[in-house]
């Protein structure tokens, strides 16, 4: 016989979070205000920014209640998901909040699958557009367009995307030799 499954840690600390019991940290987050409850020591032990803010002396160490006017609720509440849990649920529509989010509070657990989410959605079609949204946000992120873009050049170079490049992102790219595409042809294309 089989004994009976113990529900992991994991598990059982995402029905804490869940319940909302026994937390010590309110974020009030978001321009709406969105009350979301915490435990300061499961933020502690799984990001070292929580660490500092919640226990090194910053005014947030004595408070019950936090602001963060510019964070996304639904972005921080997948950062809240993955340190409690290891998991995370991303899409389109939370990606680049949320991997903003992991960066900002080194929270690795959710850095990694945005990461992964986004090298999927990537395509010839968007490399452009992301490398260039994404150099103002998410410097390393940006750059999984690369590859993509060098492979691509003689093609992308013709698009309304490389038109609409930011003169920084145009000076890195015209310096780059890994761009499959003749020198003229790329120059004929700036100058247009």
């Amino acid at each position: 016989s089989s004994l009976p499954r113990v529900p992991s840690l994991a598990a059982d600390l995402g029905v804490i979070l869940a319940k909302s019991e026994l937390c010590d940290v309110t974020f009030i987050v978001g321009p709406t205000k969105v009350r979301i409850p915490a435990h300061k020591i499961i933020l502690a032990a799984r990001s070292r920014v929580f660490e500092a803010m919640l226990f090194s002396g910053f005014k947030e160490s004595r408070a019950s209640e936090i602001l963060l006017p510019e964070v996304n609720p639904s972005a921080f509440r997948q950062l809240l998901k993955a340190m409690y849990t290891d998991n995370v649920t991303i899409t389109e529509d939370n990606v680049h909040a949320t991997l903003a989010l992991a960066k900002q509070y080194q929270v690795e657990a959710l850095r990694r699958p945005c990461v992964e989410f986004l090298r999927r959605q990537l395509t010839p079609k968007n490399a452009l557009q992301f490398w260039d949204n994404g150099f103002i946000k998410l410097v390393d992120e940006a750059e999984l367009a690369l590859p993509l873009i060098e492979a691509n050049a003689h093609h992308l170079c013709q698009t309304e995307e490389f038109l609409n490049l930011s003169e920084e992102q145009l000076i890195r790219l015209l310096q780059n030799d890994n761009l499959q595409i003749r020198e003229i042809t790329l120059l004929n294309q700036v100058i247009r």
